[in-house]
């Protein structure tokens, strides 16, 4: 992890040292509304803040993950991290990185000036390092948080909903005449054909409904690549864990991806799928509740949760979700872009 300078306004002594950041977040760590990480204490109590502590023990090993902090009293007020995203760099042809797991807790006096501190400090360490397109995510009722960001040049491009469905006690789903949905838990790399990977990834580099479509300063082409390899990363098993195939008459009408998080896994040993993609190449077939349908219901080897984040404005997503019986709201938020060297 690369410690950065902090805006240490009001701050007496040196800046934070990686230690001091942990030791802070282990302390904040569970009166700390938004985190982007709402929902898990649903799954097991007090898991968010133990997710947040571990994500930030996780960066200091990290060569390549940056965290900003900023400093008063002596002691961090806010701090995030920053990663770089390697697909999006490639896609775009534009060094790309995201932030994640800001934390500043509620009560911190002064609270949106030492939020538009750290989005300041953000964007100047990002434009130091040359990354051309930072990523943000911030939840939707964190006002400061939002209007920090664009004080500091980050534009919404998005905004989603997360569920949180449990497959504990579910019933069956029962599927419309005609359709099965096959479940590749351990052979995910044989779900699909070439030609059919071929036909999702057409069909995915099409689409609209997200952030990178919605930001006028990304190449289209750029775009529709980073969606076509999206679909490729999938049906190889690099982003998949589990993946549902709809069929009718043997040909493919939709799919739906879900890989761990691998990195809640590993520090906390809770197992939740995270849903990776949808996609359905024939509309009204009822594919799409269909699927959502099985994953809601699939008790996967770690566990029964699933978190699926979809954008609000998906609506045919949304009503498939919806209808399976078994996923609940837990968050909504914003998906802001910044262009850290171009003003």
């Amino acid at each position: 992890m690369s410690a950065r300078p902090e805006d240490r306004t009001g701050a007496q002594g040196s800046r934070s040292s990686d230690a001091d950041v942990l030791a802070w977040v282990e302390r904040v760590a569970p009166r700390t509304r938004w985190t982007g990480l709402r929902g898990l204490d649903l799954v097991r109590p007090g898991l968010e803040a133990e997710a947040l502590v571990a994500a930030y023990r996780t960066a200091s090993t990290e060569p390549d993950a940056t965290v900003a902090t900023v400093v008063r009293g002596g002691e961090p007020a806010a701090a995030a991290i920053r990663r770089p995203k390697p697909m999006e760099t490639d896609s775009f042809g534009l060094s790309t990185a995201a932030v994640n797991h800001l934390v500043c807790p509620p009560e911190t006096e002064g609270r949106l000036e030492v939020l538009r501190a750290l989005s300041a400090r953000l964007c100047a360490d990002a434009a130091d390092d040359g990354v051309e397109l930072l990523l943000l995510r911030v939840d939707a009722d964190d006002v400061e948080a939002l209007s920090a960001a664009q004080s500091a040049g980050f534009h919404v491009h998005e905004a989603t909903i997360t569920h949180l469905a449990d497959a504990e006690g579910a019933a069956p789903p029962v599927l419309p005449a005609g359709l099965e949905v096959e479940v590749h838990e351990a052979d995910v790399t044989s779900a699909l054909t070439r030609d059919e990977v071929e036909r999702l990834a057409a069909a995915t580099a099409r689409w609209e409904l997200n952030h990178f479509h919605a930001d006028p300063r990304l190449p289209r082409d750029g775009v529709r690549r980073f969606y076509s390899q999206w679909v490729h990363n999938i049906a190889s098993g690099r982003w998949s864990d589990c993946l549902n195939v709809a069929r009718r008459d043997g040909r493919v009408v939709g799919i739906q991806s879900e890989l761990s998080d691998r990195e809640l896994r590993a520090a906390t040993g809770v197992d939740v799928r995270v849903g990776e993609w949808i996609l359905v190449l024939e509309p009204g077939t009822g594919a799409g509740s269909a699927l959502m349908a099985v994953a809601g219901r699939h008790r996967h080897p770690g566990g029964t949760h699933h978190s699926w984040e979809t954008q609000l404005r998906n609506l045919a997503t949304l009503r498939c979700i919806q209808q399976t019986g078994v996923a609940r709201p837990i968050r909504s938020g914003y998906t802001l872009h910044a262009w850290p060297r171009r003003g």
